[in-house]
């Protein structure tokens, strides 16, 4: 779908308002007023909730180490192919301490760090993308490592983000949630999770280099 200046501008906008808002502490009824209006920039700029239902029973799965499918889900897992990365989140799940950057996934290790436990947060390149554009400013070296996580050489998005550097990334994106959680209370992480996902994914369709986010973020290198 061709991009218009006013979805750009919406965009902008709105990336303006939540860091405003975000910066003085904000309740779940104005998380959800931002929500409203990225829906209204396009339809598709939303949170899928029947693609990604609730997490009901964080911290009680049970992280199996057969060398075989044990039950119906883990067989589909096994047909599509996916055993040996299924064996490696489970590993994630059950491992303490730090990431390997150089061979763990980072979005499957933190993902299944929060399983494990919901106060560890979901982290993808979708909600970096978004932190990214709603933080107030960075260092340059942590300017540098967002870029090699999130962009190629040519300054145009990844498809997926670089395996380190999103490790590298993590403590950044920690903090800038914790951030908002601490001023916006009884705003819980997944509600914030639920805004930045779409928010992260609109920013990578209407922005296709790197100066065009520079402009949606309204504030420069």
């Amino acid at each position: 779908m061709k991009i218009n200046d006013g979805e750009r501008e919406g965009i902008k906008n709105l990336v303006s308002d939540a860091r405003a808002g975000f910066a003085k502490g904000v309740g779940k009824k104005e998380v959800d007023g931002f929500k409203i209006r990225l829906k209204s920039i396009r339809s598709v700029f939303v949170y899928d909730d029947e693609r990604y239902p609730n997490l009901a029973h964080r911290g009680e799965y049970v992280a199996r180490r057969s060398d075989y499918p044990v039950s119906l889900a883990e067989a589909y897992i096994w047909k599509r192919g996916d055993w040996k990365k299924y064996r490696n989140f489970c590993e994630y799940y059950s491992m303490e301490g730090a990431p390997d950057k150089e061979r763990s996934a980072p979005v499957f290790f933190y993902f299944a760090r929060h399983l494990a436990d919901k106060n560890n947060a979901i982290y993808d390149q979708h909600g970096l993308r978004a932190a990214w554009a709603l933080s107030s400013g960075t260092v340059p070296d942590m300017e540098e490592k967002l870029k090699e996580a999130l962009l190629t050489r040519e300054k145009k998005w990844q498809k997926s983000g670089k395996a380190k550097a999103m490790h590298e990334c993590h403590e950044f994106y920690v903090e800038f949630i914790d951030s908002i959680v601490k001023k916006s209370a009884p705003l819980t992480r997944e509600e914030l999770d639920h805004f930045l996902m779409p928010l992260g994914k609109a920013i990578k369709i209407l922005t296709k280099s790197y100066s065009d986010f520079v402009c949606i973020r309204g504030w420069p290198e």
